[in-house]
């Protein structure tokens, strides 16, 4: 696999880094636009579902991030931990510039194929060839040529940006330039220091938007200085000094005091917020049939099925490794 990029010079460091108003301008624009589109097509009239607000389509990510994706991972055997982090982050990108009301030539953007979608493209990014879209959708119990159609769809809403700078990698480092340095810390307990670590890294990054808001090597410096004591800080301080890699100190604040926010998607909200998206898909489904002049999509019905849990999965050979490799940008 080629080297990635240092932080600054990548796609998520030039491209996928905001300020947190940007960002929340940002996500209201998806959702304005998404929603014109809908009232457009007559959505809050004659029986049809109102478009979801920017707050819902939000939930409904954090739904994911928090445990629609650890539950289809922990059934993929051999699925690695950076490959699920990564995933999570393009998960996060994706619904940043495309709604989960939108469609495509492809179907619906159903956020639970999406997300398996993106699994599969993470699989892809780091070459774990043992993971295919198959596997990922017997998981998810849903249609492997479902999770396949959506692929070009989503390396679109990403920019084809496949780049992902991990605060766990980050973390990774910095922990052993510590240990392994001329004057480490006198700890005895490291790898309890780097499992808290590596928990508050986690929980921030599918409850949090830190992933967009920090880099790497912030996310990680902050974790390690606040779970790691005064002798385990002094010693980041003064490495950081000697590489003259200014701290800055307000973002570590920042980012100790970031909200760790939870989904609300349970029980009946669930499914009301669910079948208000599918009658949202299915009336821009409909519009677009009508222009097209054709009825409605049977890949979209399968998408649907899959969505619910309900579709039937094909051969490994009609949806294993079949997709074309992907022509993306790693920068």
């Amino acid at each position: 696999m080629a080297a990635r990029p240092s932080f600054g010079a990548s796609s998520q460091g030039l491209r996928w880094t905001f300020t947190q108003e940007d960002l929340a301008e940002l996500r209201l624009k998806t959702n304005a636009d998404a929603a014109a589109k809908l009232r457009a097509a007559g959505a809050g009239e004659g029986g049809h579902p109102a478009p979801l607000s920017a707050e819902e389509e939000l939930d409904i990510v954090r739904r994911l991030l928090q445990s629609d994706l650890d539950k289809v991972c922990a059934k993929i055997p051999r699925l690695d931990l950076r490959t699920r982090q990564v995933a999570a982050v393009l998960l996060a990108r994706a619904f940043l510039r495309r709604s989960v009301m939108d469609v495509t030539r492809a179907g619906a953007l159903h956020p639970r194929i999406v997300m398996c979608t993106l699994l599969l493209v993470a699989a892809k990014a780091e070459e774990l060839k043992v993971v295919d879209a198959h596997k990922i959708a017997k998981a998810a119990k849903a249609s492997p040529e479902a999770v396949v159609a959506l692929e070009p769809d989503v390396l679109a809403a990403l920019d084809f940006d496949l780049c992902v700078h991990t605060p766990q990698d980050a973390l990774d480092a910095l922990m052993r330039a510590l240990r392994e340095g001329p004057s480490p810390p006198p700890r005895a307990d490291w790898d309890a220091v780097a499992a808290r670590c590596h928990q508050h890294l986690d929980e921030a990054m599918r409850m949090s938007d830190a992933c967009f808001l920090f880099s790497p090597q912030q996310l990680a410096f902050a974790v390690l200085e606040h779970h790691g004591g005064g002798e385990v800080g002094s010693a980041l301080r003064a490495m950081a000094a000697e590489r003259g890699a200014p701290v800055n100190d307000a973002a570590l604040t920042a980012f100790l005091g970031t909200e760790m926010r939870g989904h609300s998607l349970e029980g009946e909200r669930a499914v009301a917020l669910r079948d208000r998206l599918a009658g949202c898909h299915k009336l821009l489904l409909q519009q677009q049939a009508t222009s097209a002049g054709k009825g409605a999509p049977k890949r979209d019905r399968e998408s649907e099925e899959a969505a619910n849990g309900e579709g039937q999965g094909l051969t490994p050979a009609a949806a294993g490794g079949g997709s074309p490799p992907m022509k993306v940008q790693r920068a």
